[in-house]
């Protein structure tokens, strides 16, 4: 029975669970089975900016906006676009149908105490369950130190900061610990 993740991770304005979220990226795969082409855009991604009308109750650290100032023009203009995004609760929805129709059973953030906190966060503020329990959880962070494998190269072709290229990355980072985990136990 395959093992389907998804990676999920946000650009926001500050390093809380209830800080303000700009976008939101996700990408689903079996981590069974090795892809190294999941780098390469795939339709089990998702990418969607978010509304900052309504998050006012959501706290903004100043450190993380000096912080935008120093990345790439390509993702401060994906991150801070002048189009309307879903509002906050039209986010969550989106979030679960994805990882109800990607048959999603883990979902892994790049920090414990980060990505999938945000995610409970926001379910909670608009009233909405998560679809994936706390306990399938998973922190790739851990899974990179239990591996002793170094972070896989950033690829040239996505640009870090922007959500969904992020998720992406972090989807084939966690397929390189995992099987180098499970090679390690033959």
């Amino acid at each position: 029975m395959p093992t389907i993740c998804a990676v999920i991770d946000y650009e926001t304005l500050g390093l809380r669970s209830d800080c303000v979220v700009l976008s939101v990226g996700l990408a689903a795969f079996d981590i069974e089975k090795y892809e190294p082409d999941i780098l390469q855009f795939r339709p089990n991604s998702m990418y969607t900016n978010i509304q900052r009308a309504g998050q006012q109750h959501r706290s903004i650290d100043p450190s993380t906006e000096k912080w935008w100032e120093g990345q790439s023009e390509a993702a401060r203009s994906m991150a801070f676009r002048d189009t309307p995004g879903m509002t906050l609760k039209e986010t969550v929805i989106a979030i679960n149908t994805f990882l109800l129709e990607n048959e999603v059973t883990k979902l892994i953030g790049n920090g414990k105490e980060f990505d999938n906190l945000i995610y409970r966060s926001m379910c909670e503020d608009v009233g909405i369950e998560p679809v994936i329990p706390f306990w399938e959880d998973i922190d790739l962070r851990t899974m990179n130190w239990l591996s002793w494998k170094d972070k896989p190269l950033w690829p040239s072709h996505l640009i870090q900061h922007v959500a969904d290229h992020d998720a992406i990355f972090e989807a084939f980072a966690a397929q390189v610990y995992y099987h180098h985990l499970k090679r390690d136990e033959s």
